[in-house]
């Protein structure tokens, strides 16, 4: 008999082992080795317990793997399906605005669109589409936006040389030709060559306003831009001196190329403004009609320069025909008297303004047969409006009395009061 835990022969009715102490067990019965098997109960007691013991512990090990797998495999599935789900659900959004466009149903098809820019928002197409829609609706604002957040979201070159053609006015004109304010301007008479002049209204020149449509239809925006100057008119009169200056609205015409913004035309769009007679009224307007965007207005100046009143008128009808205004209608020059003998161009603008829906602008023209506008009328967009008349503080009576003396004294003419509305918005005055 051997001892279980040292392996010592131990004596036949031992109890303890004489060389670690360990208790001795007794051993089953029939099972007692015999001489020629030393250490058999050592090879029993030493072979089985030890490797079980092992094969638990590595069970949990085994088991977790199992399931890290099987939730990974799990998620990845998911993520799959997902991808694929949200991947055909952007497709049909697509799909879906593109037929809404068809069947002219604009306000479903931004929808959808917005609703594929949520699911892929690094896609450039929604952000186009979504700014055409918005630009042909006239809804500049919302234009730019879309196609801010598509330039931040994409860095799509088309996204971003859209874009950058609503910022120009605002990062480019104004900062290096400055903005004019609207707003009061009041202006006093000033002695002339042989007759008071009215001092023009003490202002910078600069940037009026502006407006991005798709103004020669090709489909791609141009970006409108009023600018007031300041310049000579060779309008010499009897009330006016030869070398008269005053403001001049101009417009220019902008178009996106290859990314760069382009100056492709500008034209002088009407003058006087803001300074030249008692009374003043002046504006110019965008009207839409079969497809065609014109662009339009008039000055209308009663110049009394405290003896002869006479009148300054000029107008226009403009349309933008790719790369250059084209006239349709008004004056080449302002019309400078107390008659107007032509009577074919407020005839021909009056019948012009009627046939794009703006009859209600032409009562004076068919009146008076003189080629000014209604501003009351109802006009798509007003882009500026000038008012202006005497503010009636002066003593024209004591006026006239020291003229027919000789002696100039414009002070008693009192002042004129002009008011500048710059409209950022269509249909906002």
């Amino acid at each position: 008999m051997f001892c279980e835990k040292c392996g010592m022969k131990l004596a036949e009715n031992a109890k303890f082992c004489q060389r670690c102490g360990a208790p001795v067990r007794p051993a089953p019965a029939g099972n007692s080795p015999g001489p020629d098997s030393p250490g058999q109960s050592l090879q029993y007691s030493y072979s089985s317990q030890p490797s079980a013991k092992k094969k638990m512990k590595k069970w949990p090990f085994i088991l977790a793997v199992v399931l890290i797998l099987a939730i990974a495999c799990t998620i990845g599935g998911i993520l799959l399906f997902r991808d694929i789900s949200e991947k055909n659900n952007f497709a049909n959004y697509i799909s879906s605005a593109q037929r809404y466009l068809e069947e002219m149903d604009y306000e479903k098809a931004e929808d959808a669109y917005l609703k594929a820019i949520k699911i892929d928002p690094k896609q450039a197409e929604p952000y186009l589409k979504l700014a055409d829609i918005y630009t042909a609706g006239n809804e500049s604002d919302k234009a730019e936006a879309i196609l801010k957040q598509g330039a931040e979201k994409t860095d799509n070159p088309e996204i971003i040389g859209r874009y950058s053609l609503y910022t120009y006015t605002e990062d480019f004109l104004i900062p290096t030709e400055n903005e004019v304010k609207e707003g009061e301007y009041i202006c006093e008479y000033t002695s002339g060559d042989s007759l008071p002049v009215l001092e023009n209204a003490d202002t910078e020149p600069g940037i009026l306003t502006s407006r991005i449509r798709d103004f020669d239809g090709d489909g791609a925006e141009e970006l409108l831009v009023l600018v007031l100057k300041y310049e000579e008119t060779n309008a010499g009169h009897l009330i006016l001196p030869a070398d008269y200056a005053c403001h001049k609205v101009y417009m220019r015409m902008y178009e996106l190329n290859e990314g760069e913004v382009i100056l492709q035309d500008e034209v002088p769009a009407i003058y006087p403004v803001l300074g030249a007679g008692d009374y003043e009224e002046a504006g110019i307007f965008i009207q839409e009609s079969e497809g065609t965007i014109y662009i339009g207005g008039s000055s209308d100046n009663l110049i009394a320069g405290g003896a002869t009143t006479t009148s300054m008128i000029d107008s226009f009808v403009m349309t933008y025909d790719g790369g250059a205004f084209t006239k349709l209608a008004g004056y080449d020059e302002p019309a400078l008297g107390t008659t107007f003998d032509d009577e074919s161009t407020p005839d021909k603008m009056a019948e012009l303004l009627e046939d794009i829906g703006l009859e209600d602008a032409v009562g004076d023209m068919r009146k008076y047969s003189i080629a000014v506008l209604d501003f009351q009328a109802d006009f798509d967009d007003l882009l500026m409006y000038v008012s202006g008349e005497n503010d009636g503080s002066g003593d024209k009576e004591q006026y006239y009395s020291g003229f027919m003396e000789g002696v100039q004294r414009p002070e008693l003419l009192g002042k004129v009061v002009f008011r500048l509305q710059l409209m950022q918005n269509e249909n906002n005055r």
